[in-house]
């Protein structure tokens, strides 16, 4: 009975000896203070910075640190944040949740948000609009001196701004018939000349190109930009499918001109003279493949993921080389038990220069690129011998080999197969160009532009944002500019000039990207637009539009297909201006304000009967609906555009897979596999082969696809 009074104070004190214990375990060990819960209606900031400004994790909608303060004014709400230099992207969460949530013009893409160095940002948010503003806390003031770097105009490369004259080498003249069989002895299967077959050498040399240096100046035109020139293998496949090497792509010496072509000392007058009237020499070089030399003891040659056999080091464990890409600590490979193939160099197919190129060791040996997926960078072209670009060994080789040439003489490179590179390759091998460029006669003024074959800014820029290759090749301009021309609304080419901030840094801009309406993948510009009705008119309309480009001091290039002897004694002038896929020289007295000629074009009623007219009206009718290029890039979406319909789906094709087909069908002129090619977009089946002969009245220059193809067939005693 005595013991219940004194029960109900002992557990009291208990309690509160229990509670100052809890309240000091907590001070000691840094409790964090409780995380309310986001309240219905109010937004938070949400996005890539949110780690940084005191959330767990980024794109969390339910964090109090980045929730946004109401303001005086109903409706909005309003905080200010200290960010940090870098690239994000945010958006506005409503109420703690994804359900509502508000980003780019009140839509659904998130806002881009690009800070060069710390900085105080308000962020508000408008309820009635559904919008987020972004806004400096501190504005700074008055404009001031200090003020004028920020305003600085767009970067300019110090060796842009040229008018290119392209060059097929072995298609212009044939100054020297003594080299029409590179020294080669036997038939036109072993030296690869025959003039009588357009998918074998014509005979065009420089030589011949160093003769007609008068016309080319006369042109106005500021650089020559050559077809690759090294010594090529000089003919692949075999029977029907043989053809030759004249486009320089299959290349197996990368020191030395191919004695189709002339000699390197022929090479070093070229440029002298030119460089003497002002006029640049560039290369086109390849760092992506060699000549198709290396077999496949399995003879299988469609192509292996590294899901299903990845790479082997020399031990047999398996590795990543893109992780370790240009990495120290790179694996070393054997050639029995590393790839998913046998890779087999014969005794006579080791012709490769510089000699370290025939270890087949540096090849993927994966083969044959289907045109998606890591075979883009992975797979070989068609049976062109796919390098692994991962091995610093081969950066280190390719570096050397075109630093060297650099001291030669060349002013720039055009890049081929960029895209189909891994990208710390560029990283490396471009660092290395410019860390030489002061060696060598161009200075920095010597310029790199890639060809990375997509229509769209959002992968492109990366090229020249991220690597020090000075430019790419502007596929995006090409796409827009040929829809406009057959009577597409402006949208695109206003998409396409919006998308122009994603080259900008403090040493890149669009300003230097060079444009083009036709090439010799796609065609030139008036076989582009040859459904369209008004071809002279469209075709030199398009080429108005790229004279009249905003964006200051664009690139133009011009391409001279077919030898001039042969054009001439066709009884035709080599160039007319006002053929389709001519350019005009900027100050040509044939030159037409390009806004005024899209009206002539589009709106002359008088001279347009009238079924025509209502045709045309149905068609920009239907270009206004359908017609949004501008909209997928500026939205950064990888929308392609076709301008010509898509050759049959491989579903379609004749039957007789990869596996049955021998290699070497490299049967196209200029390009040995169907993605590279545009005009292998539709092809001709023939029994037991589904590729079948390429058709060169179709094209589909936005889409780099092709079918999986076979490897190339091979000569007799390959």
């Amino acid at each position: 009975m005595s013991i219940q009074p004194s029960a109900r104070p002992m557990r009291t004190r208990l309690l509160a000896i229990a509670g100052a214990l809890a309240m000091g375990t907590a001070t000691m060990l840094g409790t964090a203070p409780l995380v309310h819960a986001v309240g219905p209606g109010r937004p938070v900031l949400t996005g890539s910075l949110q780690d940084e400004l005191g959330c767990g994790e980024d794109w969390d909608p339910a964090c109090e640190a980045t929730a946004l303060s109401p303001t005086d004014t109903t409706g909005q709400w309003e905080s200010t944040f200290e960010v940090p230099a870098g690239q994000f992207e945010v958006k506005a969460a409503i109420g703690g949740g994804w359900d509502e949530a508000y980003g780019l013009d009140g839509g659904e893409d998130n806002i881009p948000l690009a800070v060069a160095a710390p900085a105080e940002i308000t962020f508000r948010f408008d309820a009635e609009t559904s919008r987020l503003s972004v806004a400096l806390a501190e504005q700074g003031g008055e404009y001031t001196e200090a003020d004028d770097e920020l305003a600085a105009a767009p970067y300019r490369h110090p060796g842009g701004g040229q008018t290119f004259y392209f060059v097929l080498t072995d298609r212009f003249e044939n100054g020297d018939p003594s080299n029409d069989t590179g020294g080669l002895e036997g038939d036109r299967l072993d030296h690869g000349f025959d003039a009588t077959d357009k998918g074998f050498y014509q005979g065009g040399d420089i030589a011949g190109l160093h003769s007609q240096l008068d016309y080319i100046e006369g042109l106005g035109m500021s650089a020559i930009w050559l077809t690759p020139s090294f010594t090529n293998n000089p003919v692949q496949g075999e029977g029907a499918d043989a053809s030759a090497g004249y486009h320089g792509y299959w290349v197996t010496d990368f020191t030395t001109i191919d004695p189709h072509l002339g000699t390197n000392e022929e090479l070093k007058a070229l440029i002298e003279d030119a460089h003497s009237r002002g006029i640049k020499v560039y290369f086109d070089i390849i760092t992506n493949h060699t000549a198709d030399l290396i077999d496949y003891e399995e003879g299988e040659y469609g192509y292996v993921d590294q899901a299903t056999a990845p790479y082997l080091d020399q031990d047999g464990n398996p590795v990543d080389v893109t992780a370790l890409a240009q990495s120290s600590d790179f694996p070393t490979f054997d050639a029995q038990a590393s790839f998913p193939y046998t890779p087999v160099r014969s005794e006579e197919n080791q012709v490769m220069v510089p000699e370290a190129l025939n270890d087949v060791t540096m090849y993927h040996n994966r083969g044959n690129s289907t045109w998606e997926g890591e075979s883009v960078t992975f797979g070989d072209f068609d049976g062109l011998d796919d390098l692994m670009t991962e091995d610093p060994r081969v950066a280190e080789t390719m570096t050397d080999i075109y630093t060297t040439w650099m001291d030669f003489g060349i002013d720039g490179f055009r890049i081929d197969t960029a895209k189909h590179v891994d990208f710390a390759f560029w990283q490396t091998f471009t660092s290395a160009l410019v860390d030489h460029q002061a060696a060598t006669p161009a200075g920095d003024q010597f310029f790199t532009f890639g060809e990375v074959y997509d229509a769209d800014a959002t992968p492109l820029s990366p090229y020249v944002r991220d690597t020090e290759m000075d430019s790419v090749l502007d596929f995006a301009y090409q796409a827009s500019a040929t829809n406009w021309a057959k009577g597409y609304t402006a949208q695109g080419m206003a998409g396409l000039f919006a998308a122009d901030d994603h080259y900008t840094t403090a040493d890149s801009s669009a300003a230097d990207l060079p444009t083009f309406v036709g090439n010799h993948d796609m065609g030139r510009i008036g076989n582009l637009l040859s459904g369209s009705d008004r071809l002279d008119e469209r075709a030199a309309f398009a080429h108005e539009t790229m004279l009249a480009d905003p964006r200051p001091a664009r690139h133009l290039l011009r391409r001279r297909a077919g030898l001039r002897g042969r054009r001439q004694r066709q009884g035709r002038p080599s160039v007319d201006v006002r053929q389709p896929g001519a350019v005009l020289p900027r100050r040509h007295p044939d030159r037409r304000h390009p806004v005024r000629e899209r009206r002539a074009l589009l709106d002359r009623d008088a001279a347009v009967p009238a079924d025509q007219r209502a045709r045309d009206t149905a068609r920009r009718d239907a270009c206004a609906v359908h017609g949004r290029a501008g909209r997928a890039v500026r939205r950064g979406r990888r929308r392609r555009l076709r301008l010509l319909p898509r050759g049959p789906r491989r579903e379609d094709r004749a039957p007789g897979g990869a596996e049955q087909r021998t290699r070497g069908a490299h049967r196209h002129p200029h390009r040995p596999h169907p993605g590279r090619d545009l005009r292998a977009a539709v092809r001709r089946p023939r029994p037991g082969d589904r590729r079948g002969r390429r058709d060169p009245r179709a094209h589909d220059p936005l889409a780099r696809r092709g079918g999986p193809g076979g490897r190339s067939a091979r000569r007799p005693g390959r």
